[in-house]
Order: structure tokens, then C-alpha cells, then sequence
């Protein structure tokens, strides 16, 4: 038992070195030590542990720790509904890229609603891919609710219920195959020029939703 204490003690050591010794402009506070009680300080060491951490038992504290049992997790490639599905998808990410960097700018915490807003990138690069890597921006969106709803308010702490993750087209192309991302800003600008030319022609040559000056 004491082994296992130490050994816990030990990668929390690790995580909390490894987190203050990336470069973001937010503030990193250390791994939460149970539930987190202040998510918007908090949150930051727990998404470093889930996608950064480079031991894969830090990893699965963070999944086992401050995510529900019945969490959702939405992301545009695939989704969850426990933590053992959460957790074999951030396994396999980070199988697919061994090496990479994650960056969070800012944190936003709604305390009524209790949601959290961050706004991430990351430089993801697939193992073996020959292509150089490129960033990826992304907004993730968490839900939060009490770990024990009969706590007092001033010891009460939080689990994730809900992880939701938002990509523009090209930042998801920039996490998969970054040579399409000017392509697909090309298509972008295509589309864009298209609502031009309609919307002159419907509204100004057929009169639908004409402006009156």
C-alpha cells in the first residue's frame, strides 16, 4: 500500500513539473489532489493531464477523477457517453501522436450555469506522418455538476458531465492532413463569393429580401 501512495505521489510530482514547465499565457495551477472545488483555476492541470500528460496513468486519474461516470463527450470525429469510452479515445490520441504541444489561452467560467469555456490550440502530429505538423485552434466546451449535491455550498466540488469539442474546418483539417488547410480555406472563400453573387441576384434582379435602400 505505501509503495502505491508513494508511487501516486510520485507521478502527481511529475505532472505538476511537466505542467509548469509548459509555455501558456494562463496561469497553471497545480493538479487538483480530488474533485476540483475551483474549476476555473483547476481545469487548466486537468486538460494538461487528459491530452499531455506523458504517463498514461496520469491520464487515466484525470478520466477516473474529475469526469462523471456517465459523461458525454462530443467532438467532431467521434463521441462517448462513459468514461471508459472517454478514455480509450484520449488513449488512442495520444498513441497516434506521441509528441505534441497544447496551448490553453484563455478560461471563462459561467458560475451559475456551471460551464466552462476554453479556448485551446494544439500542434498535433500522427506518428510516422511525414507531413510537418500544423496549429490547430478549437473551443472546448465543459458542463460541470456537484460531485456530492448534499455538500454545503463553500466544500462543494465538481465533476465534468458533459466535454464538448469545436473546430473551424480548417483547424480540423490542420489536426488530420495540414496540407489540405489551403484548400480548404479556398473552399471557404469559393462558398463565401457564391453568397455573394446569389444573394445580389435573388434580392436586387428578383426582388427576394430586397434592402429598401
Amino acid at each position: 500500500m505505501t509503495s502505491r501512495v508513494e508511487g501516486a505521489h510520485r507521478r502527481l510530482s511529475q505532472l505538476q513539473s511537466f505542467s509548469l514547465s509548459l509555455s501558456h499565457p494562463h496561469r497553471i495551477h497545480p493538479l487538483p489532489t480530488s474533485t476540483m472545488q475551483k474549476p476555473e483555476n483547476e481545469i487548466v492541470a486537468v486538460v494538461l493531464a487528459l491530452t499531455a500528460s506523458p504517463d498514461p496513468d496520469v491520464q487515466k486519474r484525470a478520466v477516473e477523477q474529475y469526469y462523471a461516470p456517465d459523461v458525454k463527450f462530443r467532438h467532431p470525429l467521434c463521441s462517448a457517453n462513459d468514461r471508459t469510452g472517454l478514455l480509450a479515445i484520449y488513449q488512442w490520441y495520444r498513441i497516434m501522436s506521441p509528441a505534441h504541444s497544447v496551448t490553453v489561452s484563455s478560461v471563462t467560467f459561467d458560475q451559475q450555469k456551471l460551464e466552462l469555456f476554453l479556448d485551446v490550440s494544439q500542434t498535433f502530429h500522427l506518428r510516422w506522418s511525414p507531413l510537418p505538423p500544423a496549429p490547430a485552434r478549437l473551443v472546448v466546451h465543459l458542463r460541470l455538476r456537484p460531485a456530492d449535491p448534499r455538500a454545503p455550498a463553500d466544500k462543494t466540488t465538481y465533476l465534468i458531465a458533459e466535454h464538448e469539442d469545436f473546430y473551424h474546418q480548417e483547424d480540423l483539417a490542420a489536426l488530420l492532413v495540414p496540407p489540405l488547410v489551403p484548400l480548404v480555406r479556398a473552399a471557404l472563400s469559393t462558398a463565401t463569393l457564391a453568397c455573394r453573387v446569389l444573394s445580389f441576384g435573388f434580392s436586387r434582379v428578383l426582388g427576394y429580401w430586397r434592402v429598401r435602400d
